[in-house]
Order: structure tokens, then sequence, then C-alpha cells
């Protein structure tokens, strides 16, 4: 008893007429909500409406409750469908709860949306976090911006990684999310990488700098990048836990941008639009 399953709560539940009698209700879907404890902004392109993007996005430490490896990641939704993902967890096991958990790949930095540099992603505990993390609402969107070079281990080299996640509201065509990279090194790294994982098909058209993100229905994405400066490969994640494939589907992919000459300090602004598919 004193469980979220004892008999007390679901008779309660069970026999609270008012909360039969009120039927389901809408979700209010508020422009905006930033939760400053956990740093955490949830972001769309207009109130009350599933229509357009939404951006969730965080900064946050490895030692949250249910802590997966992912300080400085975000999800983009279209119509209310999200492309740019967090996979989620799957069934729980008991190396789910143990010192196995982050050998469970969906726990890791690796598959969440985030950079790995000289091949390292973040390791676990409430040290690896980010810093110097601000809130900014404008007219026309709002943005998140932190410092995540503290939840990388030292080996990693960096002194400063800022992301910048911003949603801009506008017409179909101004509208757009943006994830902002700036980054100082102790040396240039061996590698840098960007991690995207998205749901759907991913295409790279000819002629670089573009991915589009295609569901089975529906608006898909578009992301735009420096093709000059990151070159592009896409990973197929086949998925065999049923807490996975009810969500996803069979697979998800994994979209790759290394940088083709790492610096010691750069920047780099990954564009991100509805694609209705006409182009």
């Amino acid at each position: 008893t004193g469980g979220p399953f004892d008999l007390r709560r679901v008779s309660d539940a069970l026999f609270d007429t008012d909360w039969q009698a009120a039927g389901p209700a809408r979700f209010p879907l508020p422009q905006r909500h930033w939760l400053p404890d956990t740093q955490v902004l949830v972001t769309r392109a207009a109130a009350g409406s599933e229509r357009g993007l939404l951006l969730a996005a965080k900064g946050g430490h490895n030692d949250e409750s249910h802590n997966h490896n992912d300080v400085g990641t975000c999800i983009v939704a279209v119509d209310a469908r999200p492309l740019l993902i967090d996979v989620g967890v799957g069934t729980y096991r008991k190396e789910t709860f143990g010192p196995e958990r982050y050998g469970i790949w969906s726990m890791t930095s690796a598959y969440h949306n985030v950079p790995v540099v000289n091949g390292l992603g973040q390791p676990p505990g409430a040290a690896f976090r980010a810093t110097d993390v601000i809130h900014r609402h404008h007219p026309d969107g709002d943005e998140l911006t932190c410092d995540i070079a503290a939840a990388y281990p030292p080996e990693a080299g960096l002194t400063r990684w800022q992301r910048t996640f911003r949603l801009v509201r506008g017409t179909d065509d101004e509208e757009r999310v943006e994830i902002g990279e700036a980054w100082s090194c102790c040396a240039a790294p061996d590698a840098l990488a960007l991690h995207l994982l998205v749901a759907g098909a991913v295409v790279l058209p000819g002629g670089g700098g573009r991915a589009v993100v295609a569901p089975p229905t529906g608006r898909g994405l578009s992301m735009h990048w420096d093709a000059e400066a990151f070159t592009a490969s896409v990973e197929e994640i086949p998925l065999t836990d049923r807490a996975f494939t009810r969500v996803w589907g069979p697979a998800v992919h994994r979209l790759v941008l290394t940088a083709r000459a790492p610096a010691a300090e750069g920047g780099h602004t990954l564009t991100v639009r509805p694609d209705s598919g006409r182009d």
C-alpha cells in the first residue's frame, strides 16, 4: 500500500463522480513554458494550435531523475508530430536501475541531439551540467542559451560550447528553429560531430547542406547546414523493443554532421523548417 497502484487510489478514481462527469479535457497548448529549476523550455508557433513548429530544449545536468546523458539536447515537432526526437526509454530491465544503465544506447549522449567532440560524449553525474543558462522571450520568438562545455569530460578539450536554441515565429516562410553553436577548445579537436536523431525517412538531396525528414503522412522537416563546413551521413537504427516500436515504428535514423576541418574555435547554425514535400 502507499504506492502508485494501491487499492485506495484506484477506488478514489473509480468513485469520483465529478471526475467521471468532467469528460476529456483539451490541453491548453500554451505558446511557451519555461521551467527554470530544470532549465527546460517548451515553445510553439502559436498558442492553442498544434499547427507549426514546437521546440523543446534543455540545459540541466546528468544526474536528473530518470536521467539520460543529454545536457543541451532538443526536440522539434511539426504539426504535433516529433521528428527531431528523443527516442525515450525502452522496456525497463534490471540494467535500467543499476550501474549498467549507461550501457543502454538510448540513455547515452551519442543517441541524443548533442555534439560529440574528440569521439567523446557526456558522462553521467551532477558535475556534468549546463552553465550560463538564459531564457529570452522576444515578440517574434523564444530562445534558450546555455554553455554545455562542462557536460563533457576534460579529455574533450572544451573550454566553451555555447548552444542557442531559437524558435522564430512568423509566416509559413519565416517560421523556423535555429540551433546555434559557438565553441572554443584547448586545441583543434581530432574530430567534431553533431548528432541528430530523427523519426521518419531521411533524404539527402543533391548539392549537400540539406536533409529532409519525411514522415508517412503530413508535413516533414527540412534541415539546412553549412555544407562547406560539415559532411552528412545517415545511419538506420533498427528498433525491436516494443516500447520503441509502438511509438516510432521499426526504425529511427541518426543524421551525423561531421566537421570537415575541426577547429579550436568555430561556430555554426542549423536551421530547421517545416517541409511540405513540394520542394
